[in-house]
């Protein structure tokens, strides 16, 4: 579980958090206020994934691992992200 950036508590699940798109607010089930993934630490898995499938393939490993590790450096960088808070003007 990863903490909402509101309340601090742990009520975001992972799988919540890495399925999520980076324009569309969720909503914390403690707090209710609307959070979000990043841009930057999208961009950042991104970059992450490929660059380490480029590195696993020139050293000739086999694709199947080049592709898993670059889906464990994508999941990681998720799960180590910060979330971002989405501030409502009323």
């Amino acid at each position: 579980m990863l903490k909402c950036p509101h309340c601090n508590e742990r009520t975001i699940p992972f799988s919540k958090a890495l399925f999520t798109r980076t324009m569309r607010a969720k909503h914390c089930s403690h707090c209710d206020k609307a959070w979000r993934i990043s841009m930057t630490v999208v961009i950042i898995a991104s970059v992450g994934s490929v660059i380490s499938i480029q590195v696993a393939l020139s050293f000739d490993f086999n694709v199947l691992f080049a592709f898993v590790l670059g889906a464990l450096i994508a999941g990681g960088t998720y799960y180590f992200c910060p979330l971002s808070k989405i501030e409502v003007s009323e």
